[in-house]
């Protein structure tokens, strides 16, 4: 047992579900989240997502419905959320092996401060090593982050299972949801134009689990393709990086706002929140130093993207030689 763990279950306390239906298929999501794991291993971190010691004393406890903490939507606002980081934190450390503590800030590179998007891509791209630093640690946020809305989609300790949604079409998108519903298989045709030598590569591209309507499989997704983004740096141009990492950013932003009760919002709230989901996202993707572009050029490449992966056989998106 590590130092922290009995803090978090103290925070989420021993919650005794109805039956062991939800906690089996809680564990067998946080399987999909992480493969590397072994069933057993999630079923541990699952009783800790219920802050019992083991399985077996969930499966004891559940069995006798035995007095238990109250559901999450019995509780006071403050302590479901103080419940939902720590529960976060769980799966941070057990599911993911990082550290609920380290933001994993992006290393400093002060001769670089306050170059231009186009100069920076310079950069990466003649540094590998620092560019591989910032993936990583990019990666490591983004992963905190997978496991924070995986909590809140799976909402374990709530009486109640979360409803599914699909995510519809809304002012301010630029790609309709009927595209981003195959935006995998239009992403590995252009990968078989612009990237022949490597064909395996548009093959995992097309056979990645990808749904549009839930954020942790945007950001897995997103995960792998920014990943590509910087192992293919010389090859991905800014635009299509760019407008690709837009793309996931505001199909992140739209899910989530999708799964929240806004009627009690006012507009600039609702905005305001929009804007914080889509730059969380970009903050977290493996290219971190797209979020310095700005609005506009997110924007303006993310639109140029749309209309290249629109054409099955277009060869734009890669730098010329």
């Amino acid at each position: 047992m590590y130092p922290a763990l009995a803090s978090y279950l103290a925070a989420i306390g021993c919650v005794v579900p109805t039956n062991m239906e939800r906690p089996k298929r809680f564990a067998k999501e946080l399987q999909k989240l992480s493969p590397r794991l072994t069933l057993a291993q999630c079923q541990t971190a699952t009783s800790h997502v219920y802050g019992h010691q083991d399985w077996h004393g969930l499966q004891k406890a559940c069995s006798a419905q035995s007095p238990g903490a109250p559901f999450d939507n019995e509780m006071d606002v403050e302590d479901s959320i103080a419940r939902e980081d720590a529960q976060t934190a769980v799966i941070v450390y057990e599911v993911m092996g990082l550290d609920p503590e380290n933001d994993y800030e992006a290393p400093e590179d002060n001769r670089f401060k306050g170059t231009t998007g186009s100069e920076f891509e310079t950069y990466v791209r003649s540094s590998e090593l620092h560019s591989l630093v910032r993936m990583q640690n990019a990666l490591n946020r983004l992963d905190k982050l997978r496991c924070q809305w995986f909590v809140f989609e799976q909402s374990p300790t709530h009486s109640e299972r979360r409803p599914s949604f699909s995510v519809e079409d809304a002012d301010g998108q630029i790609a309709t949801q009927e595209f981003m519903s195959t935006l995998p298989q239009r992403l590995a045709q252009w990968w078989r134009v612009n990237v022949p030598h490597q064909a395996e590569v548009a093959d995992s591209i097309e056979s990645h689990p990808w749904d549009k309507d839930r954020a942790t499989s945007i950001l897995g997704f997103a995960r792998y393709w920014g990943t590509l983004n910087v192992h293919y740096a010389h090859t991905i141009d800014f635009m299509m990086g760019l407008g690709t990492a837009y793309l996931f950013a505001q199909q992140f932003t739209q899910a989530l706002m999708s799964g929240i009760n806004l009627d009690a919002l006012t507009a600039m709230k609702v905005k305001e929140m929009r804007t914080s989901f889509l730059y969380e996202f970009m903050y977290a993707y493996p290219r971190d130093d797209f979020v310095v572009a700005g609005p506009e050029a997110l924007a303006k490449n993310g639109k140029d993207t749309v209309k290249v992966l629109s054409n099955p056989k277009s060869k734009r998106g890669v730098w010329k030689r």
